[in-house]
């Protein structure tokens, strides 16, 4: 072997064993839950996700690696790490929310009903989330064909989340993102591209490893 091709091997080992390092301090020193959650909010998905999932991980854990997976279109990867949560709290509303919009992403017409009722619990769950549930089963209308529904709804929010997107959270967190995307799908069905491509350009900030775009077809 040539002294390049050593030398090349060699940086490649030295690569991968960096990556698994920083792996392993993230999970060791700040944290599994913090690690998992810090990544997927700076828009780091497969990072989240390959933490959420690692042995010894919790709530915080997997439903951090939950929104990666869908992110990234791994819906049954999502699936699974939801399953595992509501097994363990039947009544988690962040954990139903997220199975919810696993399910409506996915865009099966025999999973909307469920998405529905994914949603209903959640907001007995966490009445404090009303805003986003909201939003979420504005989506779930748009998504199954019924734009009057999904424009009702979106009305009795689109102002004050568009204040809130625009003055209190702003893109960059991967947190929002769904809340940028969602408003992006519901303000183009309503005909506003302006505010369409406003908010589309806030998700593309937010989240540019997510590959959801490519359902909701926008740049």
């Amino acid at each position: 072997m040539a002294a390049s091709e050593i030398l090349l091997t060699l940086i490649a080992i030295a690569v991968s064993i960096a990556a698994a390092l920083l792996v392993w301090a993230a999970l060791r020193g700040r944290g599994g839950a913090d690690a998992a959650g810090g990544a997927l909010s700076r828009g780091d998905f497969g990072l989240a996700l390959a933490l959420g999932e690692a042995p010894g991980g919790g709530r915080r854990e997997w439903l951090a690696a939950s929104t990666a997976a869908r992110h990234l279109l791994l819906f049954d990867r999502a699936a699974t790490l939801t399953d595992r949560l509501l097994a363990a709290d039947p009544i988690d509303g962040e954990a139903l929310i997220e199975r919810a919009l696993a399910l409506l992403w996915q865009g099966r017409p025999e999973q909307a009903d469920e998405a529905e009722a994914a949603l209903a619990r959640a907001l007995l769950a966490r009445p404090d989330f009303a805003e986003p549930i909201a939003l979420h089963r504005a989506l779930l209308a748009a998504r199954r064909g019924d734009l009057t529904e999904a424009s009702r709804r979106f009305e009795e929010i689109a102002v004050a989340l568009e204040s809130k997107l625009r003055s209190d959270i702003g893109p960059g967190d991967a947190l929002f993102a769904d809340w940028f995307l969602e408003a992006s799908v519901l303000w183009r069905a309503q005909g506003d591209e302006e505010r369409a491509e406003w908010a589309a350009r806030g998700f593309a900030a937010s989240a540019p490893q997510s590959r959801l775009r490519e359902i909701a077809q926008i740049s």
